[in-house]
């Protein structure tokens, strides 16, 4: 599970989308105007390499033996991997076999009695996720001399998204419930939070709450220390399957392959930033280039691309294709793992069973 520097990627194909239309041509803007600064090309880098469908990914530092944060990931076949850099490249080691299926996993503080982040990863208790049956839910840990797995929680069906907060665990599912779980004297706590409605696709940690996306499109925000503390924010047409937020605004990819953002406060909005044939699976708003003013936005799918959109005069998004992976993309994530690259990096995974660190040249 080595891989090197080498792959790269520099993908120039500007697609003109997003609530504006086409973005300009290269050259001098009407009036005389310079163009402004170049986007940045970005390369591709695999981390790891599995042998099975690869569900989630995320970044933390989980493993004290090596410096800065690990790549971890979850596979079709009940992997946990967790990927650290060693010199050029990488190296990956299997931390945990679960009986199940793993859909997604989350890094953090979650057990508040040990020292260090921890990593959380839900699924099928036992068996592939169209095998029915109930969900679970994991906890990883290093503890000094080995990786240890704890089984935190069984869902009455597969428990699909998962969020850390200090000292605490929100999980969702097909099941409709929103769950909070928390370590106690002896072993761990569970208490139901909210009634969903429908099968609870994502959950990330937004403000002091929980942002929760769901099969029918609606998207929930948790009081994580309240049972009933759900208020819903809008229902879109379509399951709403990964989340992403600035803090304020949150970015929601969709089984309908659109990309909207949602814009808190008096002028409440909902805008479809992106369009896609197939489903999207992915949702980061961050400032990934630093070289063009404001926040991008990126998302990744079904269709095996990730796009990264930059938003221009008049608040319209120019979107771009990034990386083309082949095969279909089932998470996109935000991470800090490469020390001598200029600011944050993206983490995409999928059907090709390989995770793809994208990083900006």
């Amino acid at each position: 599970m080595h891989a090197r520097r080498g792959l790269r990627a520099a993908l120039l194909l500007f697609l003109g989308l997003g609530s504006g239309g086409c973005g300009d041509p290269p050259g001098p803007k009407p009036g005389g105007l310079a163009p402004g600064p170049e986007p940045a090309a970005w390369e591709a880098v695999v981390v790891l390499e599995a042998t099975a469908k690869i569900g989630g990914v995320a970044a933390g530092d989980v493993d004290p033996r090596h410096p800065g944060p690990e790549v971890v990931a979850v596979t079709a076949a009940g992997e946990v991997w967790v990927a650290h850099r060693a010199g050029e490249g990488w190296t990956a080691e299997r931390a945990a076999q679960m009986p199940g299926e793993m859909i997604q996993v989350a890094v953090g503080d979650a057990d508040p009695t040990r020292a260090g982040l921890e990593i959380v990863a839900v699924g099928m208790a036992n068996g592939p996720e169209d095998g029915g049956g109930p969900g679970a839910a994991w906890l990883v840990a290093w503890t000094g001399d080995a990786w240890t797995q704890t089984l935190l929680f069984e869902d009455e069906r597969l428990v699909h998204g998962v969020a850390v907060l200090p000292g605490a665990v929100v999980v969702v599912g097909f099941s409709t419930h929103a769950t909070r779980l928390a370590r106690a004297a002896e072993g761990w706590q569970a208490r139901r939070l909210a009634e969903l409605g429908a099968p609870g696709k994502i959950a990330i940690p937004f403000g002091a709450g929980v942002a929760v996306g769901c099969a029918d499109g609606s998207v929930w925000v948790l009081d994580p220390e309240t049972e009933g503390g759900a208020r819903r924010l809008f229902q879109a047409p379509a399951g709403q399957s990964r989340l992403g937020t600035d803090g304020e605004r949150l970015l929601c990819a969709g089984d309908d392959g659109r990309l909207r953002l949602w814009r808190p406060g008096a002028g409440e909005r909902l805008d479809t930033l992106h369009a896609e044939e197939r489903k999207l699976r992915g949702a980061v708003l961050a400032d990934l280039d630093p070289a063009t003013p404001g926040l991008e936005a990126a998302t990744a799918g079904y269709g095996g691309r990730v796009t990264l959109l930059a938003p221009g005069p008049g608040g319209a998004f120019t979107a771009r294709t990034i990386h083309t992976e082949g095969e279909a993309l089932h998470h996109l994530a935000l991470a800090e793992v490469d020390p001598a690259g200029p600011g944050p990096e993206l983490l995409a995974c999928g059907f090709r069973r390989r995770v793809v660190l994208l990083r900006r040249r």
